[in-house]
């Protein structure tokens, strides 16, 4: 498939998904209670122009965010055809080369107000599909042997949502987790959460297992703080303490011993993936 087929067909799909309408999420509506309420959806899309004002900029930006699940509808895509950086300003403007109209969903996918979408939204928004970016294909592969496709699918495009560069190490030590964590354990997902948003705090430091370790350490001081102030409190008022200079952690006893035992848990996993990953090789 050539340049100009790949993008067209990617624009055809985003543009199927524009033409269906659009639901306004928890975020969009969180902002229009919050910032504009009393607001009517008709009157949201008479408003989004090239030209937004200053309070329905911010608006604008939330509803014209790929959501996941338009983003788990382009992944195999994208997934097998290779774009870069300049396919991402030709499917824009390929977006832009012709009007498109979309529509507001209301409660319960009811339809809301039509209207034609500004071009000015068409290049950040395949921006942020990150359709350049390159998950290794070792680890595509592994979580797609593992994983039925629905789920993998859901999981390549939170690694695309990342921001961490994957290096050999950090794709070593997601392989490893993968094989190593049961697809099946009730809190994967909420394993493999804590470990992207881990990877995402890298920083200088770049080996994953020490990383991990430091995590956990981190959080063990964090533990014993907040035990201390449990017992300072026991003794006194917040009041008081506050008057002394102490301040309540930012994390609980219990809540640091949670994320402890899930890192600990996420270390075994990756541990006996890695085994596992050695024999394969």
């Amino acid at each position: 498939m050539d340049t100009v087929d790949k993008c067209s067909r990617l624009a055809r799909e985003i543009r199927g998904w524009f033409e269906a309408g659009i639901s306004l999420d928890m975020h969009a509506k969180r902002y229009m209670d919050a910032c504009l309420p009393g607001i009517s959806i008709e009157e949201v899309g008479h408003r989004l122009t090239d030209a937004p004002d200053l309070e329905i900029a911010p608006l604008m930006d939330l509803i014209f965010f790929p959501d996941e699940a338009l983003q788990e509808r382009l992944e195999p895509l994208i997934e097998n055809q290779c774009y870069d950086s300049d396919d991402e300003a030709m499917v824009a403007e390929l977006l832009e080369g012709q009007p498109l109209r979309t529509m507001l969903l209301g409660s319960e996918g009811r339809a809301g107000v039509t209207f034609e979408i500004p071009l000015s939204v068409f290049a950040p928004f395949v921006r942020r599909l990150t359709i350049s970016r390159r998950i290794p294909s070792p680890l595509t592969e592994t979580i797609s042997d593992i994983h039925p496709p629905e789920t993998a699918t859901g999981i390549k495009v939170k690694l695309r949502n990342t921001r961490f560069a994957f290096s050999e190490p950090v794709t070593d030590f997601l392989i490893s987790f993968f094989m190593g964590m049961d697809s099946r354990d009730p809190e994967f997902f909420t394993c493999l959460e804590l470990i992207l948003a881990l990877l995402g705090e890298q920083g200088e430091e770049t080996d994953p297992f020490f990383l991990l370790r430091l995590k956990i350490d981190t959080l063990s001081k964090a533990k014993e703080a907040a035990a201390l102030f449990e017992k300072q409190l026991r003794g006194s008022n917040m009041e008081t303490l506050m008057q002394m200079g102490v301040r309540p952690p930012e994390i609980s006893v219990s809540g640091a011993a949670e994320k402890i035992a899930r890192l600990d848990r996420i270390g075994r996993a990756v541990a006996l993936g890695g085994v596992l990953f050695r024999r394969k090789l």
